[in-house]
């Protein structure tokens, strides 16, 4: 088991060999926040990534064509998503409440 400089963890054991990148931990990003109350069931889950994707493609198109001609999410468009998810929660939250 070693590290090297470039932060590359090599592990030898009974004839195998694995390198796995690593990094310092004050440079990973900060977990997000889960806010419980607005939490999914396990059954809901594939529901709404579906009903989520779905939304997107219909009527935020312009969040995919920004991606996919950057290659990258700029601020304002996290913002931007954040916004969107934001709203598309709060709407299949009132139709899972209903159903």
């Amino acid at each position: 088991l070693t590290l090297n400089e470039n932060k590359l963890l090599v592990i030898e054991c009974e004839g195998s060999l694995y390198k796995l990148s690593t990094m310092d931990p004050e440079e990973f990003p900060e977990l997000p926040k889960i806010d419980v109350e607005k939490s999914l069931e396990v059954e809901q889950v594939s529901s709404f990534m579906d009903q989520l994707v779905e939304h997107i493609e219909m009527t935020q198109k312009e969040i995919i064509d920004e991606i996919n001609d950057k290659k990258e999410i700029s601020p304002d468009l996290e913002k931007h998503m954040k916004d969107v998810i934001g709203a598309f929660v709060n709407q299949f939250e009132k139709t899972q409440a209903k159903g």
